[in-house]
């Protein structure tokens, strides 16, 4: 489930096509704080060197509250930068979609955070 996560916020750090210092130590913080196998440490690194495919992330082991957790976090991961650009908007949508959030559900988790689309 931990690498689950960290592929679906790597993707979100990355939506915008580069890795903002702020949203890597963030990732890096948390895998680090982690108790992790060598083999999972590694893999999660690499997530964050070169993010992950939000098409080929697993996300069906995950509770409805631990979608709705991811995706506030996914918010959070976005707004890292002090910046919203389209691409991240169009990825939130894209990981709401994943996530089978209802638009409800997803807009008052992005409402939270101000910074993002209504």
């Amino acid at each position: 489930m931990f690498l689950t996560v960290i592929q679906l916020w790597a993707a979100a750090a990355w939506a915008d096509g580069k890795l903002a210092k702020n949203e890597r130590v963030l990732l890096e913080h948390l895998i680090k704080s982690s108790e992790l196998t060598d083999a999972t440490r590694t893999q999660a690194a690499q997530y964050v060197e070169q993010g992950a495919n939000l098409d080929a992330v697993d996300i069906e082991g995950l509770a409805p509250e631990q979608r709705k957790g991811v995706y506030r976090a996914a918010c959070r991961m976005t707004i890292v930068d002090r910046h919203i650009d389209e691409a991240e908007r169009t990825f939130l949508k894209r990981l709401s979609d994943l996530l089978e959030l209802e638009l409800e559900t997803a807009s008052e988790i992005e409402q939270a955070f101000g910074s993002l689309p209504k």
